[in-house]
């Protein structure tokens, strides 16, 4: 199916390439390979719901699935080599990063009396993506840390020290 929708795109839009579309497919396969199977699977369950969206034509949905997406398929460690430093010194590790904010996600949403399920339905994130914050196997982007401030009703500043403490979540 998806197959004949290229084909169709491509007849209608000549600036569509073929052979970029076919290295398209090849790094995402290449890519949903290399995730681990509780990704691979949570993935499978957001193109599952697609359709329905689709059909509902929820805009809002659609966008939470599209990033969480994103967020899943933006983990995957498909080639992943060390770079040289450009200046010397340590480098910096991002385990402590981790171990701060998957802290501080699961205490306040502790504080707020709140089940991973509870926090991910107000929050319009994957559960699973919820317990691997929690759990420090991934680093939420800033989209993800502020949908989660404003489900906790707390400022964004409670996760991120960069941002200003007065802002309030559902103010920006």
């Amino acid at each position: 199916m998806a197959i004949k929708e290229i084909a169709v795109v491509q007849e209608t839009d000549n600036t569509i390439n073929r052979d970029g579309i076919v290295m398209a497919f090849a790094i995402l396969t290449e890519r949903i390979r290399g995730l681990p199977k509780e990704d691979r699977d949570d993935l499978f369950e957001l193109v599952m719901e697609l359709p329905q969206v689709i059909r509902d034509q929820d805009q809002e949905e659609l966008q939470r699935i599209w990033i969480a997406m994103r967020e899943i398929m933006a983990d995957c460690p498909s080639r992943v080599r060390a770079m040289e430093l450009a200046a010397p010194g340590p480098r910096k590790s991002l385990k402590p990063w981790l171990q701060y904010i998957s802290t501080r996600i699961k205490a306040c949403r502790k504080a707020a009396k709140l089940t991973q399920d509870e926090l991910a339905e107000k929050s319009g994130l994957p559960q699973s993506h919820i317990s691997r914050l929690e759990a420090g196997r991934h680093s939420p982007s800033r989209v993800t840390l502020e949908k989660i401030a404003k489900a906790l009703d707390i400022p964004l500043g409670t996760f991120d020290p960069s941002a200003p403490l007065a802002t309030e979540a559902g103010s920006e």
